[in-house]
């Protein structure tokens, strides 16, 4: 009797556990399924905005353009700061290294050592995402349709263009820690260009 009581324990005992483990596994599930499209479109927001970025004032976006004025560069640095700001996070230096390589490539636009952007389309064509307790890392392919200001009617289409973020978890919303990404070079080519803490 003492022997079957044991065994009794032991099986109740035994899926009790197997329930819980099988509701705490559901609900990871459930959430990490949740955060997937806030996630997507953080990301897709960013990328946006960091693409509206790298273009120059209208006004300069032709070769034809007179030399861009310091104050048009530090008023594209200003916007570059508003625009952004809100998705990374509040620790690191991710914030300032991507305000620092934005102010870089449009230099480079500005003083003739890469080609001028006329426009620059990006999107996302695949993700994938990896889940730690507070953290999320999204891998992602996105596609570049890049138009330069010595010809703007032709574009080029960069395909298969790689890149991932890491989110964490702040204040109840997902903030960047890391981002690596592909940015024209103004040369018909690609730098990957990476943002961490």
């Amino acid at each position: 009797m003492k022997r079957r009581r044991k065994i009794n324990r032991g099986a109740v005992l035994m899926l009790a556990l197997a329930v819980l483990l099988i509701g705490s596994l559901t609900g990871l599930g459930i959430a990490h399924k949740a955060a997937k499209p806030i996630l997507q479109r953080e990301l897709e927001a960013v990328m946006e905005a960091h693409t509206a970025l790298l273009l120059l004032p209208e006004d300069y976006r032709n070769t034809e353009a007179a030399e861009v004025p310091e104050a048009v560069l530090a008023e594209s640095a200003a916007t570059a700061d508003e625009a952004l700001r809100p998705y990374f996070a509040a620790t690191g230096k991710t914030y300032e290294t991507t305000l620092r390589r934005l102010r870089e490539q449009l230099q480079a636009q500005a003083d003739g050592s890469a080609r001028r952007l006329f426009s620059l389309k990006r999107s996302l064509t695949s993700v994938d995402y990896s889940f730690e307790p507070g953290m999320v890392t999204v891998n992602f392919f996105y596609t570049d349709t890049v138009a330069y200001a010595d010809a703007p009617a032709q574009t080029s289409r960069f395909d298969m263009l790689s890149g991932n973020a890491t989110f964490r978890k702040e204040g109840g919303a997902w903030k960047l820690l890391y981002l690596s990404l592909s940015a024209p070079n103004g040369n018909g080519s690609f730098n990957i260009v990476q943002f961490m803490n």
